[in-house]
């Protein structure tokens, strides 16, 4: 220790005792307890460990510090793999997870799983059934029904009297129907047949052709019926009114006489279009009546 200035060194009395004490030390003298000389060998002592117990902590510090870096080379399969480790203080272990260079597929789940309901239509999506309306009925562009009616010909016997005269045509129009009457005297009612017909009209005997208004074409035929009475001197007529009469109905346009012939008597009644008729016989006076729908 000689030449070197000693941390406890001092101008104080007893730094300087200390110092003697020391000294005397050095030089095989033993200090008494209590003696200055026995204090500073203590306080030369207790530095001594302190130095010893400072080399002691940082040699444990330092071996720590491997063990931790060992551990983490351990963890990681010692392939090699990039490791981070920050923070790592002397006698504290720290672990740090090996990072991944490749993330796994980001799943996005947002409230429960949906259903896609089936779809129709308008059905398309979770939507009630859709309510299909009815079908709409659409009445027919040509003529409502006439009951018991039809496009079909019609026919019917003679009774009363031979032969049938006739005495008065007429037409008329009432709800859903438009009407045509022929009278006879004497409660006589020829054989009759009512029937579509195709053009062109032609009159009965002479074979002229006869315009009727109308494209399409009723015939009533009546055998064996007159309009003349052949057992009166000269035939006088039996029928006074004219051979052509204006319906005055939507279904009924005109009536027209095409013929007498033969005992045969023949009217033609022309419509728009045709249409569904009945034929009905009536007495008191006796009557053939048709009706055609409108």
């Amino acid at each position: 220790m000689n030449g070197a200035h000693d941390p406890i060194d001092g101008d104080d009395p007893t730094a300087a005792r200390v110092r003697d004490a020391l000294h005397a030390r050095a030089d095989g003298v033993e200090p008494a307890q209590g003696d200055p000389a026995h204090l500073a060998e203590a306080i030369a002592a207790d530095r001594a460990r302190r130095r010893r117990r400072a080399a002691w902590a940082g040699i444990g510090a330092a071996a720590a510090a491997v063990l931790v870096v060992g551990g983490l080379v351990l963890a990681s399969g010692g392939d090699g793999g990039d490791q981070v480790v920050t923070g790592t203080e002397p006698g504290a272990a720290t672990s740090s997870a090996p990072t991944s260079t490749t993330e796994p597929p980001e799943t996005t789940t947002t409230g429960a799983p949906t259903t896609s309901a089936p779809t129709t239509t308008e059905s398309t999506t979770t939507l009630a059934p859709a309510t299909t309306a009815p079908p709409t009925t659409v009445p027919p562009t040509t003529a409502p029904v006439l009951p018991g009616g039809s496009t079909d010909p019609r026919s019917g016997p003679t009774s009363g009297p031979y032969p049938a005269l006739l005495t008065d045509v007429r037409t008329g129009c009432q709800a859903g129907a438009s009407r045509v009457v022929l009278e006879f005297a004497d409660g006589a009612m020829p054989g009759w047949t009512v029937q579509y017909v195709d053009p062109p009209i032609v009159e009965d005997g002479r074979g002229e052709t006869v315009a009727v208004r109308g494209t399409a074409f009723l015939q009533v035929r009546m055998s064996p019926a007159w309009a003349h009475d052949l057992d009166q001197p000269d035939a006088p007529p039996t029928y006074l009114g004219p051979d052509r009469l204006d319906g005055g109905c939507a279904s009924h346009l005109e009536l027209v006489e095409t013929g007498e012939f033969e005992a045969v008597t023949t009217w033609v009644i022309g419509v728009p279009e045709r249409v569904p008729f009945t034929v009905n016989t009536l007495s008191g006076p006796s009557r053939l009546v048709i009706d055609l729908a409108t």
